[in-house]
């Protein structure tokens, strides 16, 4: 209960933008299942229409991505991607070494721009590192490509199965990509040491005093965040109109100061109570619509509602909501009103 209560009230007060490729990304993907790779290239395939880059794909997983090979296992090669398999001698010719890698890449982001397309995206299923190879050599050989990303002409996606790959190996991942997509989420890779530093200085010594400076970072990160949901719930607790939020089966997360005086309900009170139970029957039927309306994402615009008071006292409310949804699956309503019952009474 107190977990639910906890994961509600940060719901209700942080709604964040999420981040997106751009170019001159660094990021690695980690998956599990199939599924789940594809539905991560789905998602760089619309972003590289979006932004008209070229999508330079490597293939090299014995199960074939269907968001690049389609349904007939046959790539879908048109105008703007182009697919390599990682047995293609073409590969291994550009690749042998990190030298011929970077002319490799940034004549392919020449071509790109010739083409017409404003960057290169190069998205590669990665095979596990050699365990001969160090971290501190593995980090200092991605030191070689950073020119090419903060020229902002390449945006470089690597690829790892998790289970097929060494957990040596993910830890050197996560120190050498600034975003990890994991989950099929793009997160802020706080764990990611930038290859120049490393080429400077002693991998482990540098690693302690990053690990020390992210402790700081998040410690810091988290304070603003208590600062602004303090900041935003005084500011919804003192409003004058009626602010409430619910979930997607009606729940409250949150009503502020107003939303309890004007009906007379306390926090214990909606312990137990949902949405529903607060409406006047005069307006059940309308409001449940509205809500199901609401909760598939639509703007039904400003409406009017009757709401019952503890004390049993007809509230009349006029006002609007709307939902935030995720991945296609509502989290919670937000509704501001304003009491019209002096004017409706009139």
């Amino acid at each position: 209960m107190e977990q639910r209560e906890k994961e509600r009230d940060q719901l209700a007060f942080i709604d964040g933008q999420k981040r997106k490729i751009e170019a001159g990304d660094h990021v690695a993907v980690l998956f599990g299942e199939i599924a789940e790779l594809a539905a991560v290239t789905e998602m760089i395939r619309e972003r590289c229409k979006e932004k008209k880059w070229y999508l330079f794909y490597i293939s090299r997983f014995p199960e074939k991505n269907p968001a690049v090979f389609g349904e007939q296992g046959h790539s879908m090669d048109d105008g703007s991607m182009h697919v390599l398999s990682h047995d293609d001698e073409e590969f291994h010719q550009h690749f042998a070494t990190i030298a011929s890698a970077r002319a490799f890449l940034q004549k392919k982001a020449e071509e790109a721009e010739k083409r017409g397309f404003s960057a290169l995206c190069i998205v590669r299923e990665v095979p596990p590192f050699s365990p001969h190879r160090s971290a501190q050599n593995i980090v200092s050989d991605l030191g070689e490509l950073e020119p090419l990303l903060r020229e902002g002409g390449l945006v470089l996606v690597c690829i790892y199965r998790l289970g097929e790959t060494p957990p040596a190996t993910l830890q050197n991942v996560l120190r050498t990509h600034p975003l990890v997509v994991l989950d099929t989420e793009i997160l802020e890779n706080f764990f990611f040491i930038p290859a120049a530093d490393a080429k400077r200085f002693n991998l482990a010594s540098l690693e302690l005093q990053h690990w020390l400076d992210v402790l700081r970072e998040i410690s810091r990160r988290t304070e603003v965040l208590r600062e602004n949901e303090a900041r935003y719930r005084d500011l919804l607790e003192n409003a004058s109109d009626l602010i409430q939020s619910v979930d997607d089966e009606g729940r409250f997360l949150f009503v502020n100061r107003t939303w309890r005086m004007t009906l007379g309900y306390t926090p214990a009170d909606l312990q137990n109570m949902t949405l529903f139970d607060v409406i006047d029957p005069v307006s059940l039927e309308h409001c449940r619509e509205l809500f199901c309306r609401v909760i598939s994402g639509e703007d039904v615009g400003r409406f009017e509602a009757v709401f019952r008071a503890k004390s049993g006292k007809r509230v009349y409310l006029e006002g609007r909501a709307n939902c935030l949804i995720i991945g296609g699956k509502p989290r919670y309503t937000r509704g501001i009103f304003r009491d019209i019952t002096d004017r409706r009474t009139a």
